[in-house]
């Protein structure tokens, strides 16, 4: 029954979020759908897993799965299909923006869980 549940909040986030990024048209229920679960998985990354299954449907985690439903919106309208060149410029900015974002984690990592994790944490995404 919560995979059903999950499913239609994931609908209504996801056609919320075409709403905002007036996309409504170009898109149907399924990838209304699709949109919604996979930006509720990006806003548990994102917030430091808000949105997890495990939480159940609050308020919080549905605005948090909004949230991740517009980013993945936005991504696919800056970059639409048939344009790689704008697609590659994404993903590449995103390389390096997490790039550099990556020793603050190291370092966090390291700052909960020793010295010794830390190395390993970065040794092991080398």
């Amino acid at each position: 029954m919560g995979i059903i549940i999950w499913l239609i909040v994931g609908g209504i986030c996801g056609w919320l979020a075409s709403m905002i990024m007036r996309t409504d048209a170009q898109q149907g229920i399924i990838l209304n759908v699709v949109v919604g679960i996979v930006g509720a998985v990006i806003a548990g990354l994102l917030f430091g897993g808000g949105a997890n299954m495990n939480n159940g449907i609050t308020i919080e985690t549905f605005l948090y799965s909004l949230v991740g439903a517009v980013i993945l919106a936005t991504v696919g309208f800056v970059a639409p299909a048939g344009d790689a060149g704008r697609a590659f410029a994404l993903f590449y900015t995103g390389v390096i923006a997490s790039g550099g974002l990556a020793p603050i984690g190291y370092g966090a990592i390291a700052d909960l869980s020793g010295q010794t994790v830390g190395v390993l944490a970065a040794a092991a995404t080398a």
